[in-house]
């Protein structure tokens, strides 16, 4: 038991250490790859499973439905590509890949209780344009990376009823740079900082049926407060030009406010045809929390003052469609479909090039091999993004349309205990 247990804290301190958040230029900053490989395959339509260790994110009532303890852990690799095409020239983001990892554990215990442990990175971004790009007055590099530790417990209000509650520990940590025009040239500007919030979970899990199973969860919006600091590099000038950027542009700390959304999932999973499992999931994420970005400066950049530098965001409250079949050919092999449709919360008028999606359509399918009590899955995702065009009031001398899309592959293993 100790060297479960050791082993688990260990996995659990490797996964924070590493846990980055990259974009796919998601539905928002909202990620699609904090999912195991098993609910990539099922396209992230999971809050009705009561049979694997990743209940522990989509549904933490799951874990007192659980046969037995379950744990799995893994990463996915993003391959994101994104483009501003226009008449004058076509842009790029640099084309680099990003490993995120996650795990999941989930333990049944007296037989009408249980707990759970998540640790993953569902939101975050990560875009890096050229230094010298036209765009790079709006967005040159920008980062969010997020870390969600999520503990719960559960229990049985019925043998197919149960309810659970948990609490969400949050790490945000950000990073922007661009470069502020001015008449004696181009500052580049560092902006970066870091938080922790703290929310909830609770969710309930119905299985009134040997071959149906429900599923609702609600995760809570997280209120951080970015603190950090603003650096920038300023051109070369020779005296008395210096000093007068110098005072205008000086390093200073900041705070930005920041809300990460609430999440309300509504699923529904069969195995009414045999060796057959459909699962479907709506998912309701309240994006409207991202109104705008409010930079409060001790030391405002061109001004050297205290002040605010507001970004509006304008964002909307959106919908989810997941859709995930899995068929089950022996005890060994199974094999996964998946389908699934993300709205952007993204307002047109102001889409800038640091987050610059739009709809996505995801496809994917997946395999997964068991021996014994071990199961390893693998699986891919394609992510079309329609395409979108600048946002005239948060660009407005930039001109194109941004097309894009992204690869994923995700491997996880999974051992029961």
């Amino acid at each position: 038991m100790f060297k479960r247990t050791g082993s688990f804290c260990l996995l659990a301190a490797v996964i924070i250490f590493c846990a980055r958040a990259y974009s796919v230029q998601a539905a928002g900053f909202q990620l699609f790859n904090e999912l195991s490989a098993k609910a990539m395959g099922n396209s992230a339509a999971m809050s009705a499973r009561h049979d694997v260790a990743e209940c522990a994110w989509f549904n933490p009532a799951g874990a007192a439905l659980l046969d037995r303890p379950a744990v799995t852990a893994g990463g996915a690799l993003i391959f994101p590509s994104m483009e501003l095409d226009n008449d004058k020239d076509d842009h790029n983001l640099k084309h680099i890949a990003y490993l995120v990892p996650y795990m999941y554990g989930a333990m049944p215990f007296m037989d009408r209780f249980g707990a759970s442990l998540s640790i993953n990175a569902p939101y975050g971004l990560t875009t890096e344009w050229d230094n010298h790009w036209e765009g790079r007055y709006y967005a040159q590099y920008t980062e969010l990376s997020t870390i969600y530790i999520t503990p719960a417990v559960s229990g049985k209000l019925f043998d197919w009823l149960s309810v659970s509650a948990g609490l969400q520990v949050v790490y945000v940590d950000a990073e922007m740079r661009k470069f502020i025009p001015t008449p004696l040239g181009d500052v580049y500007t560092d902006v970066e900082g870091d938080d922790w919030g703290a929310g909830y979970v609770l969710s309930a899990m119905a299985v009134p049926f040997d071959d149906w199973s429900f599923g609702i969860t609600y995760h809570s919006h997280v209120s951080t407060r970015i603190d950090g600091d603003a650096k920038y590099e300023l051109p070369a000038l020779p005296p008395p030009y210096d000093a007068v950027m110098n005072g205008k542009f000086p390093e200073s700390d900041l705070t930005l406010p920041m809300d990460l959304p609430a999440t309300l999932s509504l699923a529904v999973s069969t195995t009414v045809l045999k060796n057959f499992r459909f699962s479907g999931e709506l998912q309701w994420t309240q994006w409207s929390a991202y109104e705008n970005l409010k930079f409060n400066y001790d030391k405002q950049p061109g001004t050297g003052q205290e002040g605010i530098v507001e970004v509006e965001k304008d964002w909307d409250d959106v919908w989810c469609i997941r859709l995930g079949a899995e068929y089950y050919l022996n005890d060994q092999w199974t094999f996964r479909l998946s389908y699934a449709w993300d709205e952007s919360p993204i307002d047109d008028d102001f889409r800038d090039p640091s987050l610059s999606t739009n709809d996505r359509n995801i496809f994917g399918f997946g395999v997964g091999w068991s021996w014994n009590r071990l199961t390893i899955d693998a699986a891919y995702s394609y992510v079309a993004v329609e395409d979108a065009k600048v946002g005239k009031k948060a660009t407005p001398t930039l001109k194109g349309t941004y097309k894009g899309d992204a690869h994923i592959a995700n491997v996880s293993f999974s051992w029961t205990f």
